[in-house]
């Protein structure tokens, strides 16, 4: 038995979607068919022993005595093997000296002067390996470099794994340099721990050179009772010249082996591949020497997942029907599979070289797949189909070797939508068995799916008409033309070349969230049936191109400094966009605005001796109405087509308005309304001159697909007064300097006292809010609706505030300032406000006292 192992960084393989082991082997029998075989293993699990040395202890080569000398260190039970003492912490070696040469001497602990003496103190070891003491390398593990070697490229390569001496410290040239510059450990994937646990699944192939076809005609006709038929997927037999001038035909095959397939073995508990952190792969029953060439060895993971529910409700899944996903392509399966007509490979330029991309198709291989019953596999996207006119794509179907396969029996579908079982499209197509290798024979025309996207908008508004979206099952119709037809059954009646659309609940192909391929059994007569469909190219095309335009206008009117204008108006429709957008980045909507705004003083229109009466007056109104291309509750049917559809001018209006969005602002200001001070007369605190009034007026109107009324307005009203006092100041002892000679009598002199306050202010702001809310009703499948209440919120505030500032001396300041914040009740009973009789209404206006909030604190009175 021999092997290797590695770690692996993805270890989830459900998230991954992890498919296969897929690799191409070389003939192994080729040169010598009598070679009678043996068994080639994988183990892919979240556990797999790093013991290398069954000992039940942990070895790293820089824990290792750095003198070289290891008498103190306890022999295992195993063998004999030495191991460190100490705990691991790092894996690194030392630099200097001769600490990596007494250290680097492989997993056993001896290097080759000691493995000899260990053989001879022990009577089992002398017994089982006394052949091997009298060798230069007992062990067999030292390292050689492959340049440093003789004989052929295998003889070069036998000793490049070795473990004692493959990191040397100091040589390093183009003809003699180590394999790695790290330690040799008993951790695989180096977190500082060694599992010794078993816990893996396991898949096992028996290789054996009866069960490798030697030609392409034994390829295509391997007997079912060869163990691996349902894992060889191909096989090329090309010449290759020898270096010695010969030439020989060689044989390679394509293995691949599913995951998740029926013959794997779990061993140690393992129940899912959720954490595979290790694979390890080795050769086992081999009795000759036996070389086996990989050309690839991979994880193949896929973007499309087996769906694993059942797509038909009168028939349970299955899980015992052999279905597998796989891919084909131009460059690993040449001779056998051939690309769509019409589609050419993506070239790459590469110094002068020109390299054709791979092209590949999805494969999908069904077998006991019991008549109605589908299989498919889905991934998840988001994508906007309203843009392009047709939707593509090409299929392939063959009897997988089989045999059990006619024309009309199995049908490609492809499924897309919100979700895969509520809201869905579907679009059928049945398929031709193909007969011929040549592009248009593997590829029949029949079988492609070639399907106008507003097909899909006829279908569903057949379904509005007749409220069948709402129905349990898919309803499904014929494509004739550009016609459809309704079809009783979904499993009989098709006809080659001729699509088949289903729709069930309300999807939308402008935000497509899933999308599923898959194939359907129909043939009710012939039961169970196996076959593989190719799904390739599958595509949008002819994409609408239609443009818009966008229009914008402005002006600006000053009437001397009495009053100015300012306008704007703009207009765009769908399919307007920038120069670098693209027809998918287009705008999809008619939009419609305008604003104007007016600034008035209106205080020079009074007489002159009124002067110093300021008003200014300002106006603003705006308007905008956006009224999408498309229905915003059937997202995929345009916004005209449902108006033809409506029958009164009512549904037509409430169509239209459900789907506009519409907002409208107005405003009305009169800020800092005064009057300015003329003359030399003295101000006095009772002057008109100290008072400056405001009033503000909102309103917006909105509507929208949510909201069917919105109203919100705010009126705000306020006034100020401010008066600034001239100071009356008295110094009594000023002038008498007689009394108050001394330097302590001083502060006596200076005594001064402002017999008035410096300024005084009051601040008052009512605030009036109003907003009023109606959602449209929600929109049950089967016509009924949930009514939704309209929503009120009114608020009713009185802030007042009031400021002292008082120069007691020249020295000394004195600020006062109080405010009341107040919350008025205000609300509606029985859809009157404040309700309905005048007792409450007297109430209501009391209520102003009533709560008051002052200074932060909440204080009920009566």
């Amino acid at each position: 038995m021999a092997g290797i192992t590695r770690q692996l960084t993805s270890t989830d393989f459900e998230q991954q979607n992890v498919e296969y082991i897929e690799f191409w082997l070389q003939d192994p029998f080729q040169e010598n068919q009598a070679n009678p075989g043996g068994k080639l293993v994988f183990n892919l699990g979240g556990n797999i022993s790093e013991d290398i040395i069954k000992d039940g202890r942990k070895l790293y080569e820089n824990g290792l005595p750095d003198d070289g000398n290891i008498d103190l260190l306890q022999k295992t039970a195993w063998g004999g093997t030495v191991v460190p003492q100490n705990q691991s912490l790092i894996y690194a070696f030392d630099s200097t000296g001769d600490e990596r040469t007494n250290q680097d001497v492989g997993y056993d602990g001896y290097p080759d002067s000691g493995e000899t003496p260990v053989i001879a103190d022990d009577p089992e070891l002398t017994a089982i390996y006394s052949n091997y003491s009298g060798l230069d390398d007992p062990a067999n593990d030292n390292y050689e470099y492959f340049l440093n070697a003789e004989g052929d490229i295998f003889d070069r390569y036998k000793k490049y794994n070795g473990v004692e001496g493959n990191t040397p410290p100091d040589t390093f040239s183009d003809t003699d340099r180590g394999a790695n510059t790290q330690p040799d450990v008993e951790d695989i994937n180096r977190d500082n721990t060694m599992n010794t646990i078993d816990s893996y699944y396991e898949y096992e192939l028996d290789i054996q050179p009866q069960y490798l076809p030697k030609s392409s005609t034994e390829f295509d006709n391997i007997s079912d009772a060869n163990p691996l038929k349902e894992y060889l997927r191909d096989f090329k037999e090309q010449p290759r010249a020898l270096p010695n001038g010969e030439s020989v035909n060689v044989r390679w095959y394509q293995i691949r082996i599913p995951v998740e397939g029926n013959d794997r073995v779990a061993v140690g508990g393992i129940s899912d591949l959720r954490s595979v952190r290790f694979s390890r792969i080795y050769l086992k029953d081999f009795v000759q020497p036996t070389i086996f060439r990989f050309g690839t060895l991979d994880l193949v993971r896929s973007d499309w997942r087996r769906y694993a529910q059942t797509l038909n409700d009168d028939i349970p899944y299955d899980s015992s029907v052999d279905f597998s996903v796989e891919i084909i392509g131009t460059i690993e399966n040449d001779g056998s599979y051939e690309r769509p007509p019409g589609i050419e490979p993506e070239e790459l330029y590469n110094n002068n070289t020109v390299v054709e991309q791979n092209e590949q198709s999805l494969v999908l291989k069904a077998c006991d797949l019991e008549a109605e019953d589908s299989r498919a596999v889905y991934k998840n996207v988001s994508f906007d189909m309203r843009q392009y006119k047709r939707l593509r794509m090409f299929m392939h179907a063959d009897d997988d070797d089989s045999g059990n396969l006619d024309d009309e029996e199995l049908v490609g579908f492809i499924r897309m939508g919100n979700d895969l079982t509520e809201n869905y499209y579907q679009i059928e197509i049945p398929l031709q068995v193909s007969q011929s290798t040549t592009r248009e024979g593997l590829w029949p025309t029949a079988n492609e799916i070639n399907i106008p996207i507003e097909i899909l908008g006829k279908v569903k508004a057949q379904g509005i008409s007749d409220s069948s979206l709402a129905n349990e099952d898919p309803t499904f119709y014929d494509v004739i033309g550009d016609d459809i037809r309704i079809v009783s059954d979904e499993f009989s009646g098709y006809t080659l070349g001729q699509h088949r659309v289903g729709i069930k609940g309300n999807p939308n192909f402008g935000d497509i969230r899933t999308l599923m391929v898959g194939v359907k059994n129909i043939s009710r007569d012939k039961g169970d049936v196996c076959g593989a469909v190719w799904f390739n190219e599958m595509r949008l095309s002819d994409m609408d191109n239609e443009g818009g335009w966008a229009a914008v206008v402005s002006m600006d009117t000053n009437l001397a400094d009495f009053a100015s204008i300012s306008a704007t108006g703009s207009q765009s429709t769908s399919g307007f966009g920038a120069i670098e957008q693209g027809p998918s980045q287009r705008s999809l909507e008619d939009v419609k605005q305008y604003d104007v705004v007016t600034n008035v003083n209106v205080g020079q229109l009074l007489p002159k001796k009124w002067g110093g009466i300021q008003i200014p007056f300002n106006y603003g109104q705006s308007e905008e109405l956006i009224t999408p291309k498309y229905d915003q509750f059937y997202e995929d049917l345009t916004l005209d087509s449902r108006l033809d559809a409506a029958e009164t001018e009512v549904d037509k209006d409430k169509i239209k308005k459900q789907s506009e969005d519409y907002t409208k602002r107005q405003s009305i200001n009169l800020i800092g309304v005064r009057k300015n001070r003329t003359g030399d007369a003295k101000p006095r605190f009772y002057d008109v001159e100290n008072v400056t009034l405001n009033y503000s007026y909102n309103k917006v109107e909105h509507r929208d697909f949510e909201i069917e009324n919105s109203v919100s307005k705010t009126v705000r009203v306020g006034a100020n007064y401010a008066h600034n006092f001239n100071p009356v100041t008295i110094q009594p002892f000023k002038k008498n300097d007689s009394l108050f000679t001394g330097k302590y009598w001083k502060i006596l002199k200076d005594f001064n006292l402002n017999l008035l306050p410096s300024s005084f202010t009051i601040n008052t702001d009512l605030n009036r809010q109003f907003n009023r809310q109606k959602f449209r009703d929600a929109d049950l499948s089967g016509g009924s609706n949930i009514e939704i209440e309209e929503l009120f919120r009114r608020n009713y505030t009185f802030d007042f505030q009031y400021t002292v500032n008082y120069n007691l001396t020249e020295s000394l300041q004195f600020n006062f300032t109080a405010s009341n914040n107040n919350i008025v009740r205000n609300y509606f009973q029985d859809n009157i406000i404040n309700g309905g009789n005048k007792i409450q209404r007297l109430m209501f206006g009391m209520a102003f006292w009533i709560l008051e909030i002052q200074t932060g604190k909440c204080k009920t009175l009566g």
